[in-house]
């Protein structure tokens, strides 16, 4: 692969790089997380890849090509801190050859390949560990290194996530904002520990924390962006706008009212914004929608009825699922992906909602509920303000980010 030429050229240089990188391997230095962008004209050989294993107790062989006479940091890291490193300047074939000091056993490791602020990543590294079954002794939740904190996603951008965990437990996963649920996952671990599960996308803003328990242990993964990193204020809410008072009382009252805007003459009403049967079903497009809290909707007209849908995502079909709901709430009706609840069955005890199996399905599902067409907008779910799901006595808390719309119209439509 290199020419006998270029080794002699640079076989001081070798030395000089082997001396450092082995140097450097019994030292732990702490990085920040990666930063830039890729650099593609650096490459890995082709052994290099996503997931592979590497031998225990033995130097560690990189090699790969880039532009000619480029310095390259390489670099092996676990849980945000370099383990060992080397740096090489490639040769004038392009070729370049680092030794990284020998690991033990261990994993997830990330090998780096940098250029200033242009890098190559490899995830999800393993040494000695080609078993899959032992690469997670102690039993614990193990997260990808592609997942990490402060990482960016883009908007829209489904996100996939993957780990090691006791094989057979049941994995649940949360996105969450100012202590808000914006989705959620659940998964299995395979016979082997492993499991992996795409989240829906999400809409620019952040910070944004990764929760992910088996019910025993919890990985927090914080600081996740989605968009930009410099994530504006919100604009502030017309009812939050301050009116001035008129001050200077010396103006005619005829001066004033002529500064007064004239009134409107009735617009007919426009009956293609009124909610219909369309509205509860899971196919609708509720992103227009304004988002609401349930607990949040004294503004709401309580004379008009109202709509709140809630997307909630499954990685695997639920197999016992129920609803809990305040006594005394404000809903006539719930739809489960366009489905009906019967109201009777539900209304006595709205604490325990049963769902028949099959209303949710693994994918996204979409929960719809109904108000009363005069409502009491301080209770709509109830006297405990709380609306949870429950999957197998797991009890998620789902009162945060509806998406809300009301109408005049709302039930005789919904018919």
């Amino acid at each position: 692969m290199y020419s006998q030429k270029a080794m002699q050229n640079n076989g001081l240089g070798w030395m000089k790089f082997l001396l450092v990188s082995m140097l450097l391997g019994y030292f732990t230095v702490a990085v920040p997380q990666a930063k830039g962008t890729e650099a593609r004209d650096v490459s890995l050989s082709v052994g290099f890849h996503d997931g592979m294993t590497l031998a225990a107790y033995k130097m560690i062989t990189v090699n790969g090509q880039a532009p000619a006479g480029i310095t390259l940091d390489v670099k092996l890291v676990k849980d945000n801190t370099t383990l060992t490193m080397a740096r090489v300047t490639s040769n004038r074939d392009g070729n370049w050859q680092v030794l990284l000091a020998e690991q033990e056993p261990g994993g997830p490791y990330q090998l780096k390949v940098s250029h200033g602020e242009r890098f190559k990543v490899i995830n999800d590294i393993y040494i000695g560990q080609a078993d899959l079954k032992v690469r997670n002794p102690q039993g614990g939740i193990i997260l990808s290194t592609r997942i990490s904190d402060g990482m960016l996603l883009q908007p829209g951008e489904n996100i996939a996530l993957n780990g090691f965990a006791q094989p057979g437990r049941t994995i649940d996963i949360k996105l969450i904002k100012n202590s808000n649920t914006l989705t959620m996952a659940r998964v299995q671990a395979g016979r082997e520990g492993k499991w992996q599960v795409t989240m829906p996308g999400q809409k620019a803003g952040g910070p944004m924390e990764l929760n992910v328990t088996d019910g025993s242990q919890t990985k927090m993964v914080k600081g996740i962006i989605i968009g930009q990193a410099d994530i504006k204020p919100a604009p502030v809410a017309a009812d939050e706008l301050v009116v001035k008072k008129v001050t200077d009382v010396t103006k005619p009252i005829a001066k004033l009212r002529e500064q007064l805007p004239k009134p409107e003459t009735p617009k007919e009403k426009n009956h293609s914004q009124e909610i219909n049967h369309e509205f509860l079903q899971a196919q609708f497009d509720d992103t227009s929608w304004p988002m609401a809290n349930l607990t949040s909707l004294d503004k709401m007209p309580k004379n008009e009825t109202l709509i709140a849908r809630k997307h909630v995502h499954f990685a695997i079909d639920p197999q016992v699922v129920s609803l809990s709901i305040g006594q005394e709430n404000q809903i006539k009706q719930i739809y489960i992906n366009g489905q009906v609840l019967e109201t009777s069955e539900w209304q006595h005890d709205p604490m325990k909602i049963k769902v028949a199996s099959g209303m949710f399905h693994s994918g996204d599902n979409v929960i719809a509920l109904l108000s009363e067409k005069n409502w009491d907008n301080t209770r709509f779910i109830g006297t405990t303000g709380r609306f949870n799901l429950i999957i197998d006595q797991f009890s998620l808390e789902l009162s945060s980010n509806w998406s809300v719309f009301h109408s005049t119209d709302t039930q005789e439509q919904a018919k």
